[in-house]
């Protein structure tokens, strides 16, 4: 596959429903159809741990009969859907991409899935995570070039539906594992608000958030909202503000610009592509603020510098006695990257991390003062294109640059990866982050993008 954003056309399931509507199409030959693509793709792209056939075709026949008689569950009845393989399902193993957890298989739903298939989506199978969700990569290709890596850790969910294998797929992200991999595979990746989505399992962390792979606006929006109207978020969470339909679009009127720690990183063709795209949305009536412009954008620049190396040290504390009873148990299933981080996590004392805490604290109140004078904030959601799979492995980042896609989550903000750039023949996502609880502002302005590109 080569990847053009003005020819390249995602798998939109918003459209197909209306083919179901108006009896033009089915569940079944649309499922079929995602099927066929899994068979032509899948020995190459390597998106999936498995793929549940039989069950898929059984939930498409009972949604065609539903459709058949007016009576639709929901948005998403019929949908294909690819869930994460941390996410457990009750009809397929939950294997999170390591040896320790081969066969592992609980037969239980977590509330996100339960409320897929209360509102009739169709669980297909589930997707290639990289071990553990952290660092060390699996088998997944990226489908625009496979000599590249589709990024981490939901990198399954991102190259299923940029291969057209699936409308939409579930991906979880603790640092950077829906906007990067969204990035690098040029799909609309939403991370909501931390913990307006149910997370099931992954509640432990203090910044793992359960998001959306899809191509538009419209079927990332009906997902979250299935899984928010029937799960709501985590416990004492609120839940996702918003309504059922998809938020109508609307222009932000001023966006801050925030580069980051891997600015000096960004190659020159993707800083181009990315000035250009700043200058469109100044030309389309977008006030773009820098660092350099507004005091508040300045001194949040200046925090969010430490926004990676945050998230890493945080989640190494958290993962420390998880990693601790992996390495007692289990010693050949924790790679390289995980032993360095088990490693690391030893040495961390309470203080440093409360000292961590505190600064993700602060960067939290400057990212609310924002509020004051910019809609929002615009920044890359990687540094380039994605690299290549073996030279990536090699490096400091075995999966891609985490350090844009880290600080939406340091901010645990709504955002969203726009595959809006186009550089040497691969798309780099530009991402979009609003305020908590302003999930639907957030995807009303990625709308207007998607109906103004």
């Amino acid at each position: 596959m080569v990847y053009h954003p003005e020819t390249f056309k995602p798998l939109l399931f918003y459209q197909e429903r209306e083919r179901f509507l108006s009896g033009g199409s089915d569940p079944v030959q649309f499922l079929e159809q995602c099927l066929a693509t899994v068979d032509q793709l899948e020995d190459e792209v390597q998106a999936w741990v498995v793929l549940n056939r039989d069950d898929a075709l059984e939930a498409a026949r009972a949604s065609a009969q539903r459709y058949s008689a007016g009576r639709p569950l929901s948005a998403i009845d019929g949908m294909p859907i690819g869930i994460k393989d941390m996410i457990e399902t009750r009809d397929m193993p939950t294997q999170m991409g390591s040896p320790a957890f081969k066969g592992h298989f609980p037969k239980v739903d977590t509330a996100a899935v339960q409320a897929l298939r209360a509102a009739g989506a169709i669980i297909l199978g589930k997707t290639v995570t990289i071990v553990l969700a952290f660092l060390d990569p699996g088998p997944t290709r990226n489908p625009f070039d496979l000599s590249r890596t589709p990024g981490g850790s939901s990198s399954g969910s991102a190259a299923a539906v940029a291969a057209r294998m699936v409308p939409a797929a579930l991906g979880t992200q603790v640092i950077g594992s829906i906007i990067r991999p969204s990035s690098f595979c040029g799909n609309l990746g939403f991370k909501p608000t931390y913990g307006a989505l149910h997370r099931g399992h992954a509640m432990i962390y203090s910044q793992s958030h359960l998001g959306v792979h899809a191509g538009c606006v419209q079927d990332v929006w009906s997902v979250a909202q299935v899984i928010n109207q029937w799960a709501g978020g985590d416990p004492g969470s609120m839940g996702l503000y918003g309504g059922e339909r998809s938020p109508e679009p609307i222009a932000p009127r001023r966006l801050a610009l925030l580069r980051g720690a891997a600015w000096a990183r960004v190659d020159s063709q993707t800083l181009t592509a990315f000035e250009q795209f700043l200058e469109q949305l100044q030309q389309a009536g977008v006030e773009v603020m820098t660092p350099e412009s507004n005091p508040l954008v300045g001194y949040l620049e200046g925090l969010i510098q430490e926004s990676a190396e945050l998230s890493v040290a945080i989640c190494a504390w958290e993962q420390r006695a998880n990693l601790s009873n992996l390495a007692r148990n289990h010693p050949q299933s924790l790679g390289p990257k995980l032993k360095e981080l088990l490693a690391r996590a030893e040495k961390i004392t309470l203080d440093e991390h409360r000292l961590a805490l505190l600064k993700r604290d602060v960067i939290g109140q400057a990212h609310r003062a924002l509020a004051t004078v910019a809609d929002g904030i615009v920044t890359l959601s990687a540094n380039g294109p994605a690299p290549n799979a073996q030279e990536a492995l090699a490096g400091a980042f075995p999966t891609g640059d985490f350090t844009f896609s880290s600080i939406g989550t340091i901010l645990r903000a709504p955002a969203v990866n726009l595959p809006a750039l186009s550089v040497a023949g691969m798309p780099v996502g530009v991402q979009l982050i609003t305020q908590p609880h302003q999930d639907a502002q957030l995807l009303s302005y990625a709308q207007w993008y998607q109906c103004n590109p």
